[in-house]
């Protein structure tokens, strides 16, 4: 998880361990890269709003660095040219905040392929 908001990182990170996921997560983009150099993982979920390094960027080098990684990308704003375009770059899928927990794990499960 990259996620800049407290508040809502806690909130995934005990969803995610609830459901028996093992979770890392930072509070900006630069953490989570250093974190996924020393990692290796599954799925990411990318908040796009972060303060050190947007979501873009983010995604860009996790791409570059694990072109099979598949990101989930969050957002409080709908899906606009600039979320698409990372869709289209093969971001697993997109999921706007605030979302249910029930939203959540369907997003995680079509990303990692495991539902239509």
């Amino acid at each position: 998880i990259a996620e800049d908001d407290a508040i809502n990182r806690m909130a995934l990170e005990l969803f995610l361990k609830s459901a028996g996921y093992f979770v890392l997560s930072a509070s900006a983009g630069k953490k989570a890269l250093a974190m996924a150099r020393e990692e290796r993982f599954h799925l990411a979920i990318l908040d796009l709003s972060m303060p050190d390094m947007d979501g873009t960027a983010v995604f860009k080098a996790l791409r570059a660095k694990a072109p099979q990684l598949k990101v989930l990308l969050s957002s409080g704003y709908s899906v606009n040219d600039s979320v698409q375009a990372l869709l289209d770059q093969g971001a697993a899928g997109f999921i706007q905040k605030p979302y249910l927990r029930a939203e959540l794990f369907h997003a995680i499960e079509k990303a990692l392929g495991r539902t239509a």
